[in-house]
């Protein structure tokens, strides 16, 4: 019964953040460029910063979560499944 139960949350889990995504490794994010004395350009490379910093997170935990999940580790899938969908932009 708990592996039922964790194989359904798991599946609610991963349909609900993971993507089309097949890559196991993540792919490198293009550096912005940014005006040097435009105050507004320098929000918006802070803000694209952060958004790229949660992006590697969430691909990290998500790398982390089919691990677990192909050595047939469910809690730790929908653990990791859970972080990815948390840290999520």
């Amino acid at each position: 019964m708990k592996r039922f139960i964790a194989a359904t949350l798991l599946a609610l889990v991963v349909t609900s953040c993971a993507g089309p995504k097949k890559s196991t490794t993540a792919a490198p994010v293009p550096s912005p460029t940014v005006a040097p004395d435009n105050p507004v350009s320098e929000i918006a490379q802070r803000e694209i910063l952060r958004r790229q910093e949660r992006l590697r997170q969430m691909d990290a935990a998500a790398l982390e979560a089919n691990r677990a999940l192909s050595e047939n580790d469910l809690e730790g899938a929908v653990s990791g499944f859970r972080r990815a969908s948390q840290v999520s932009p």
